[in-house]
């Protein structure tokens, strides 16, 4: 019994000490994935969007709720680019269409990311992106929000 409180508290400790900073492991699984999966790419936002602050954590949950119900695709099913544009869309102010607004969908929010130049190069909605293309998108978006786009 005692062996099990010890080993919770451990736990607890590692994990609310390891909260704020990212694992370069689980970094580097993620750049080496040839295609992105849900949970790399919900890592990956919830991370940016703790780093930059901007919203509390009620926020990103409702973000994660909405983005959830709209991308159909399991845990560790593998995202396409308009998926990852959408989670993107939802949890940070990037640009939107009118095409977004009045149906928010993955196509239309890669088609608006590709137009901000956030994506380069082919930006075709249904095509697998890797865990590299998706750490880049994925600062072009903060440099974007920061102005530096």
């Amino acid at each position: 019994m005692i062996k099990r409180w010890i080993l919770g508290g451990l736990l607890l400790l590692g994990f609310s000490t390891s909260l704020p900073g990212q694992s370069n492991e689980l970094l580097d699984r993620i750049l080496a994935e040839e295609e992105l999966r849900f949970g790399s790419a919900v890592y990956l936002v919830l991370s940016a969007s703790y780093a930059t602050q901007e919203r509390d954590a009620l926020d990103r949950g409702a973000a994660l709720r909405r983005a959830r119900e709209r991308i159909p695709v399991a845990t560790d099913g593998p995202l396409t680019l308009g998926q990852y544009a959408h989670l993107l869309q939802q949890f940070f102010d990037l640009p939107r269409g009118v095409w977004y607004r009045a149906y928010p969908a993955p196509r239309f929010a890669a088609r608006d990311l590709a137009h901000a130049g956030i994506i380069q190069g082919r930006a075709y909605p249904n095509m697998r992106v890797s865990g590299e293309r998706a750490v880049r998108i994925l600062g072009r978006s903060l440099a974007y929000l920061e102005g530096n786009l």
